[in-house]
């Protein structure tokens, strides 16, 4: 990158940084605010509330890409860390999501109406876009956290510099 470039963009990370987290941070607010108050013990409860939630995925995923790119970019090793971090909790939060989300619809299969005869089928398919959004969610997640860690990792080889030499041959010595 170019000097002016590089002005330019350390300029924009503050309302880049902003926008990350209003992607992440608005959608999770939406849907707190759609399922509250919270029963997590009842079954009908933690069903609409996860498959509610897969519909939600999507925006906070980019908005953690954007802040990714943007720490990987302005070489902000710090806030790649956070997010490294902050990526692979999300990630096992939605896997186990997931996984507790295809036993609440196994529980709750045959509780769905035989009269339309669709109906099993509209649950069942609900059911099974749901959970592919959400693993498909953990694997850009895992692969974003790994990605990120794998740029952390060169970034720090490419930064250090080779150290001082303790003995200074003769002619090379300052006089």
């Amino acid at each position: 990158m170019t000097e002016s470039s590089t002005k330019a963009l350390d300029t924009l990370a503050g309302p880049l940084y902003f926008l990350a987290i209003l992607l992440i941070g608005t959608p999770l607010v939406d849907i707190l605010a759609n399922t509250w108050p919270l029963h997590v013990g009842l079954l009908t409860w933690r069903y609409g509330a996860v498959g509610m939630f897969s519909g939600f995925v999507l925006t906070p995923l980019l908005g953690l890409a954007l802040a990714c790119w943007l720490a990987i970019t302005l070489g902000h090793r710090v806030v790649q860390r956070v997010l490294i971090i902050a990526s692979l909790v999300a990630a096992v939060v939605l896997l186990v999501a997931a996984l507790g989300f295809v036993l609440d619809v196994l529980q709750l299969r045959h509780s769905v109406p035989a009269n339309p005869p669709q109906a099993l089928w509209t649950f069942e398919v609900g059911a099974a876009k749901a959970v592919v959004k959400h693993l498909t969610a953990v694997v850009a997640l895992v692969w974003l956290a790994l990605a990120t860690r794998r740029a952390l990792r060169a970034s720090a080889g490419a930064t250090r510099t080779a150290p001082a030499p303790l003995v200074v041959p003769v002619g090379e010595r300052e006089q």
